[in-house]
């Protein structure tokens, strides 16, 4: 039979960032609750089903959540980007407690972080590529 040998750690706490969302999440010992913005996480993602499968897969192919409870307070964006905020910030928990490594995680095609972000505003130009209408006359 297979043992896993988790630490046994009371709290653990992490930040992350995707777009405009912020995702502070802590996880304490517990029963394996989620709980985002004071919601359970099935009520929070409800209009969006496939997000709360992958959230799902997640927390249950690692066996280590289910003996903590879950807070996650998520602030601005998107439900989409909100979404991707907290498992980026899941994903950062698990390589803290060493269940992950970087480098298994880039082999299984997960990545860290998303490096597309705005592109500044030009000088000269009304967006970071819009230019105001040609005139010929």
């Amino acid at each position: 039979m297979l043992t896993l040998n988790f630490p046994i750690l009371n709290t653990l706490y992490t930040i992350t960032t995707r777009k405009n969302a912020c995702a502070q999440i802590n996880i304490k010992k517990g029963t394996g609750a989620l709980f985002i913005n004071k919601k359970f996480g099935s009520s929070y993602f409800l209009q969006n089903n496939a997000l709360l499968k992958r959230l799902n897969n997640l927390l249950i192919s690692t066996p280590f959540f289910i003996n903590y409870n879950i807070f996650i307070i998520v602030i601005g964006g998107g439900l989409e980007s909100q979404f991707e905020s907290i498992f980026f910030g899941l994903l950062q928990i698990l390589i803290k407690v060493k269940i992950f490594t970087k480098h298994l995680l880039k082999k299984l095609g997960i990545r860290l972080t998303d490096y597309r972000i705005k592109e500044r505003k030009k000088y000269g130009l009304k967006k970071a590529r819009k230019a105001s209408q040609f005139s010929k006359r």
